[in-house]
């Protein structure tokens, strides 16, 4: 997993706010604002990309330059800025066309809170990552058909439930017993990643269709104060999705959505009949086999060592 590091944006240019130009919009879950800026025309992509912030990365780093904070209202930071010339217009003529070109740019700034600021974090560095990385449960499910083994139809119960004797059906030979077994998907997003990691198709040893080796605990999902866990064995990895992004400055990322899916009964215990429960396959010597291989999910999320206790 590389190392986040997010730095706050420094403004360079001369720049004067314009009165009246300043609004905020409030609601009971969001906020935004919009202010107005002026500067010398020459200087206005400077201002733009610096209001904006940006993102850079190697296969070690991800550095990531905050947009710049609303004054009054931190937590905002710019989303969009959209820039019209003004004062002593003049055309320059070009290899296409005449341009025209002004003395100074007004600069129209909107600020809103990014969802990741208003999430809960246990340090410093949640708090950093928080700009990048986003996380949610989903649910998902899988369709099941156990053996009826050892089960039985029953015409004729008593009161208490209990079948009365000479009246069990067994299950006919073939006939499944159905059954709808709940999941959840623990889904990791990183935005602007300028680079994929390596463990996602690695020939040699990839992590996709493993489960995780030790206990995790989330960053940002909570109940209360509490962080959710999840045990050894629980989290089946999953392929990637892969988009791709445009930063302030062009370049191309990718936002990088990986889902586990939760089995709290763990992925390496079997369901042998219906009314049994699961557990782990063992081999001609009675020793515990691992069908779905383990590794360190740490790999490619930023995620805590957690205190649950193994399957």
């Amino acid at each position: 997993m590389p190392q986040y590091i997010v730095l706050e944006t420094t403004l360079t240019v001369a720049h004067e706010e314009q009165d009246p130009g300043r609004t905020e919009d409030r609601t009971t879950s969001s906020f935004s604002a919009t202010r107005v800026l002026k500067c010398a025309w020459d200087d206005r992509r400077t201002l733009e990309l610096e209001l904006l912030g940006n993102v850079a990365a190697d296969t070690d780093t991800i550095i990531f330059t905050r947009g710049h904070r609303f004054p009054d209202f931190t937590k905002a930071l710019v989303v969009s800025v959209n820039t019209k010339g003004f004062g002593g217009s003049r055309k320059t003529a070009t290899a296409d066309a005449d341009v025209i070109e002004y003395e100074f740019a007004e600069l129209t700034v909107r600020y809103e809170v990014p969802d990741g600021e208003n999430t809960p974090s246990q340090d410093d560095q949640s708090d950093d990552e928080a700009v990048l990385i986003t996380e949610s449960l989903e649910p998902s499910a899988e369709f099941l058909t156990l053996p009826g083994r050892e089960l039985f139809f029953c015409e004729t119960p008593d009161a208490d439930g209990k079948c009365v004797a000479g009246t069990k059906l067994p299950v006919p030979e073939g006939l499944g017993i159905s059954k709808i077994k709940m999941f959840v998907d623990w889904v990791y997003t990183i935005h602007r990643n300028t680079f994929i990691p390596p463990e996602f198709f690695d020939p040699a040893s990839p992590i996709i269709g493993k489960v995780n080796d030790i206990c995790l605990r989330s960053k940002r999902l909570s109940f209360g104060d509490k962080f959710i866990e999840f045990g050894p064995e629980t989290l089946l990895m999953q392929a990637p999705s892969l988009d791709r992004e445009i930063t302030t400055e062009g370049t191309q990322a990718w936002r990088i959505t990986v889902r586990m899916t939760w089995n709290p009964e763990g992925w390496n215990k079997f369901q042998r009949v219906a009314n049994v429960a699961p557990s782990k396959l063992v081999d001609s010597g009675g020793l515990p086999q691992d069908i779905y291989e383990l590794t360190d999910f740490r790999n490619v999320i930023s995620a805590d060592l957690g205190t649950c206790v193994g399957l």
